[in-house]
């Protein structure tokens, strides 16, 4: 799922953009950890909901990278996903938007990604 928007930006939003990606990107050992696994056929993905839930990614969220995850959740409105998929955008968006309000950084804090 690609929920960030595809198109020309300036080198501001490519390093938030870089940043964030940073921050989510899985290892080997996350791979592990997760028990990812890809379906050759399909090329769908799918991990242990529980194991992810136990232990979700934490993210550093500044002010000028939730405005960016604003935008993107913004940019998704029209497009067609499953329910999960969903609450996780809202999520996303409304906590993002306090930061915002209030103009001040999140720390680190769990975020948990869409379950498969």
């Amino acid at each position: 799922m690609n929920l960030l928007p595809q198109k020309p930006v300036d080198y501001k939003t490519y390093n938030l953009k870089k940043e964030l990606v940073k921050q989510v990107q899985l290892s080997e050992e996350d791979n592990e950890k997760y028990q990812i696994k890809q379906d050759e056929e399909t090329g769908s993905i799918s991990w242990n909901p529980q194991i992810d839930q136990e232990n979700p990614i934490e993210l550093e969220i500044t002010k000028d990278l939730a405005k960016y995850l604003n935008e993107a959740c913004e940019g998704v409105s029209e497009k067609e996903y499953t329910d999960d998929v969903w609450e996780f955008i809202e999520r996303m968006f409304n906590e993002c938007t306090q930061l915002v309000d209030n103009s001040k950084a999140i720390p680190k804090a769990p975020l948990q990604k869409p379950q498969p």
